[in-house]
């Protein structure tokens, strides 16, 4: 029986930001950002772009390593948010964003067979999905189209009594739409026991 090796939530990110760079890195026109998606820290995007995020996260008990107490098969919905500019030229945004999501397709489904470098800590996709987004419905200016698949991934984690460590420690604070940003920040109310923040007169 061929053993299975194991692999981390960060290095699945790497290894799949790493392989959608590659692609595009001997173009004339390059990808301008990649990164992995995040609500929170609202960053600049420039197009083209495409960013990573995960979704659900479950567990096939007919996948798992029985004999292996330090690994565990979690298979993830993962997303790839294909994101061009409104003004984008060619075909018009609306042809080009349906192109690059089917370049992007076809690079998922390439590179997931392939398992993403990761060799057996990754196992079979079983499905891949494309549709239109809406990366943030609160902008506008641009068009996006998200790639959706599932895969399983071999997790190892440690053999003794140690536990994965939490991030540093911040103290929440919240708003409520439209006042967000930066020129809000004085106005931000501390969350706490996730109460809902009052509406301020």
């Amino acid at each position: 029986m061929q053993s299975i090796k194991t692999t981390s939530i960060d290095d699945i990110h790497d290894k799949i930001i790493h392989t959608i760079e590659k692609h595009w890195s001997g173009q004339k026109n390059r990808l301008q950002t990649v990164d992995v998606y995040d609500p929170v820290k609202g960053c600049a995007v420039d197009s083209p772009a495409i960013l990573l995020s995960v979704g659900n996260m479950s567990r096939l008990y007919h996948n798992q390593v029985w004999d292996r107490p330090d690994t565990s098969a979690i298979t993830l919905d993962l997303s790839i948010h294909c994101i061009l500019s409104n003004r984008t030229k060619g075909s018009g945004v609306q042809i080009e964003i349906r192109k690059f999501a089917a370049e992007v397709f076809r690079l998922v489904e390439i590179n997931g067979i392939d398992r993403w470098g990761l060799c057996s800590a990754a196992g079979d996709i079983t499905s891949i999905d494309a549709q239109p987004s809406e990366f943030n419905p609160v902008k506008e200016g641009f068009e996006s189209y998200e790639i959706t698949w599932t895969q399983t991934f071999y997790l190892s984690y440690s053999n003794d009594d140690s536990v994965t460590p939490l991030p540093d420690t911040f103290t929440l604070f919240s708003s409520k739409h439209p006042e967000v940003g930066e020129d809000y920040e004085s106005e931000y109310q501390q969350l706490n026991n996730f109460d809902e923040v009052e509406n301020k007169e």
